[in-house]
């Protein structure tokens, strides 16, 4: 006796349940049917303040410091992050303010975050953008 076997489906999410919400996340539980046709669960954290217009609310800045005679180097911040109990060294990054541009968020977050100003010199895709400083 054999197995029949599974049909492929287009994947898509059938429900999401939102498990517990706080100030910045949500923990939302998201049931979905894989290609093989499987209903499935995910859990996934998602930011509160991320407006329903847009898939991205936030930028990471890649600083590079031109230092003449000398070699370049990139800039990261230190930072206390609770979860993990310790500091982590990180590239600056933050969230982007309403009626304002991902460039003009990097450049204002550059400021708050090292006290350097810069010059948007490209964005990836996922708004990663490179500054010189």
């Amino acid at each position: 006796m054999s197995c029949p076997e599974k049909v492929a489906v287009e994947p898509h999410v059938v429900k999401e349940e939102v498990i517990a919400t706080g100030k910045w996340v949500k923990l939302e539980k998201t049931t979905y049917v894989d290609p093989a046709g499987n209903t499935r669960t995910w859990e996934t954290a998602k930011r509160t303040t991320r407006p329903s217009n847009t898939a991205v609310d936030g930028v990471g800045i890649i600083a590079l410091l031109k230092r003449t005679l000398h070699k370049d180097c990139v800039v990261l911040v230190k930072q206390f992050r609770p979860p993990m109990g310790c500091h982590t060294l990180e590239f600056p990054a933050g969230l982007i303010d309403d009626n304002e541009s991902a460039e003009t968020a990097a450049l204002r977050e550059l400021k708050e975050e090292t006290g350097y100003k810069g010059e948007v010199v490209g964005v990836t895709p996922g708004i990663q953008i490179v500054v010189w400083i």
